[in-house]
């Protein structure tokens, strides 16, 4: 009878501490988002698959949030986005140890605008001297917001418009590109032009 009630309390006690250790590895609730395609970007009508299946802890609901007015439940979902824009996906997931959320942004892209014109004062010209670069561009589905300016010279800057200066600092032969962006954060292709830049010109 003895060693029978000796090895019941050693049982218990295993209990105990199994239950403990279980309790203590077990892994916190972590919201955790994997898409297809990854990034989760492209043309419309663009298909996200959306899955939740690297998430940890117990989890009893999983709540998805596409970001456009949908939403839908479950360890996986897909939706199909077909105007452009910037959508911010949440997953929320809820289990005893609470609830935890994780996000993800969706770009749809837009028509991208396009340079209709592009040109400078002068091609030729000395260093420390200001030239002047003009450009004009076109959204089809939307408007344009900036022209992204490269002076190839690792020199860059950003305008509302399309008409900037600029001096070159050191002689050489650079090539100047301007692209435009859209409201949708699409950039259109980038045109360029060639400059020589002279030595200092003696009479300044």
């Amino acid at each position: 009878m003895r060693k029978f009630a000796i090895f019941f309390l050693l049982g218990l006690g295993l209990l105990f501490a199994g239950g403990c250790l279980f309790r203590g590895d077990q892994e916190p609730l972590r919201a955790v988002i994997v898409t297809e395609p990854s990034p989760p970007r492209g043309d419309p009508p663009l298909t996200v698959r959306f899955s939740a299946a690297g998430s940890t802890g117990e989890i009893d609901e999983y709540v998805w949030d596409f970001g456009d007015g949908n939403a839908a439940t479950g360890s996986t979902a897909e939706h199909t986005y077909t105007l452009p824009g910037n959508y911010t996906v949440t997953l929320r997931v809820v289990g005893p140890q609470g609830e935890d959320t994780a996000a993800v942004r969706v770009h749809v892209n837009s028509s991208r605008p396009v340079i209709e014109y592009f040109e400078v004062d002068r091609r030729i010209v000395h260093a420390t001297h200001q030239i002047y670069f003009y450009a004009t561009a076109h959204d089809p589905d939307g408007e344009v917001r900036f022209f992204h300016w490269d002076f190839g010279n690792g020199e860059t800057a950003v305008t509302p418009d399309g008409d900037i200066s600029y001096a070159y600092p050191e002689p050489g032969t650079y090539t100047v590109s301007v692209s435009a962006e859209d409201d949708n954060g699409d950039l259109s292709e980038p045109a360029i032009a060639t400059i020589q830049v002279l030595p200092p010109c003696p009479c300044d």
